[in-house]
């Protein structure tokens, strides 16, 4: 099978005929949308909440949720409500390509019962260690 011709040279497809696109950048298009991270996070919470865990601990390549990601005022969230998290949720504060499925699945096991820490691979045990959100971001119900 022949690829199409996209030089700029090619006649632009009919009008009716969405343009041909390379499957690569469908397949793009559709985890921005429903990534393996919201699938991993929403399954995370899932099980966690089914064999009744008191954590859910979400590994992440940072030690701690931030908020205002990349400006000046960027700042790591400690100990959080489940309702301040879902406040910055709501204003926009996490990529759903990135932290916002974490974020969402963490505040879904918590409304289930339960309390979340968000962090690095690297600092879960401290984290476990340290429940007053000493280290990573514990999300709790109140």
């Amino acid at each position: 099978m022949q690829a199409p011709d996209t030089s700029p040279a090619s006649p632009a497809p009919a009008a009716s005929e969405p343009p041909a696109e390379p499957l690569r950048v469908r397949l793009a298009r559709l985890s921005a949308y429903f990534g393996w991270q919201h699938r991993l996070a929403w399954t995370a919470a899932i099980l966690a909440t089914t064999l009744a865990a008191d954590v859910l601990v979400i590994a992440t390549d940072v030690e701690n949720v931030m908020i205002g990601w990349g400006t000046p005022q960027q700042r790591a969230l400690g100990s959080v409500t489940a309702a301040e998290l879902r406040s910055y949720a709501e204003a926009g504060e996490f990529a759903s390509g990135s932290m916002g499925p974490k974020v969402e699945a963490a505040m879904r096991f918590v409304a289930a019962g339960g309390r979340s820490i968000i962090t690095s691979l690297a600092r879960i045990a401290d984290a476990l260690e340290s429940p007053d959100g000493g280290v990573g971001t514990v999300i709790r119900p109140q």
